[in-house]
């Protein structure tokens, strides 16, 4: 049987949490909140429509990649959120990595390539010939590149690395986009990634005065919270915490969080006897043959059958220790 939560408000740092506040059309308005809390105030967000979180990469190789969340609002700015809660190689690359992908996406009709993606899938699923797949593909019409921004949001559970610590004393939202080095002009806007460091945020709730000192503190604590009764005199926060509270979970959705967060339990507790019983072994008895190529490829074969039998992406790279974007490639 599973074991229902015992909290009141869902774990915003695990996977279960985190979909279960981005992924209920009922909570645009907190999304929209949150959105515009790390937004520049030309770009807030009034409306969104969620888009597809699972896209088929490069069409010769067959590759997908997933988001967490993705939306694209009334104004055409598409955004892509994460929760980033395992310590992961080459995170920032991989981040770099989904938002080119997505954005040469908007340099085609997007309903056409829509339309096209999926009339893909359904000859796929019927075995049509990849000949037949990557015909209807490739025939996009371009519409040139006067494309909106594409922003990424990334939530990290983990440190982010900074060259000089100390300049970052205090500081806890990172943002990067492509300017010039030395005058730091931005020649247009297109890519921008956005990081919210919830590691590295050590306030206490009295110690936080501004709305995004308020949002990190939430996003990293209203697990642990037994009630509402400091927040709930802001309107915005209140319905952040109604969002967030279990009990007020449809009895579908309710089910789905709590099945979200024993596999997510069950999966971590295997992938890890599986790690230490098995795999340990085989990289030491790799190291001794000097087969480090071959021990690699291993550990990516069962990390792509964990992931193709339903094992969240994440817990399987975290546990393994494999490359995210190696195993997306595969």
């Amino acid at each position: 049987m599973i074991k229902a939560s015992t909290n009141r408000y869902v774990n915003l740092l695990k996977n279960s949490g985190f979909h279960a506040l981005f992924g209920d059309e009922d909570n645009k308005d907190v999304v929209i909140g949150v959105l515009n809390m790390l937004l520049p105030a030309h770009h807030q967000v009034t409306d969104f429509t969620y888009l597809r979180t699972e896209l088929h990469g490069p069409l010769l190789t067959n590759r997908e990649y997933r988001y967490d969340f993705v939306c694209r609002d009334t104004a055409g700015l598409t955004f892509i959120v994460e929760m980033q809660c395992y310590d992961e190689a080459y995170w920032f690359k991989r981040c770099v990595s989904y938002c080119c992908r997505s954005y040469d996406r908007l340099t085609v009709k997007g309903e056409k390539k829509e339309d096209e993606e999926q009339e893909a899938e359904e000859k796929t699923k019927k075995g049509a010939g990849k000949e037949n797949v990557t015909d209807s593909i490739i025939t996009l019409e371009p519409t040139g590149y006067d494309v909106p921004p594409l922003y990424f949001i990334g939530f990290m559970g983990i440190d982010l690395k900074h060259e000089d610590e100390q300049a970052w004393e205090g500081r806890f939202i990172s943002e990067y986009t492509f300017m010039e080095k030395t005058t730091h002009e931005l020649q247009d806007e297109t890519i921008f990634i956005i990081f919210a460091e919830l590691k590295r945020f050590n306030k206490s709730e009295e110690e936080c005065v501004t709305s995004q000192d308020k949002l990190l503190y939430l996003f990293k604590h209203i697990g642990e919270l037994e009630d509402d009764e400091n927040w709930n005199k802001d309107k915005f926060w209140q319905r952040f915490f109604e969002a967030c509270e279990i009990a007020a979970f449809s009895e579908k959705k309710r089910a789905q969080y709590e099945q979200d967060m024993y596999d997510e339990r069950r999966f971590q507790g295997q992938l890890a006897a599986s790690y230490n019983n098995g795999l340990e072994a085989g990289i030491a008895e790799g190291r001794e043959e000097g087969r480090e190529e071959g021990r690699e490829e291993e550990r990516l074969e069962s990390a792509k059958k964990m992931v193709g039998a339903g094992v969240d992406i994440d817990l399987v790279c975290s546990t393994l220790g494999v490359d995210k974007a190696a195993l997306l490639e595969k």
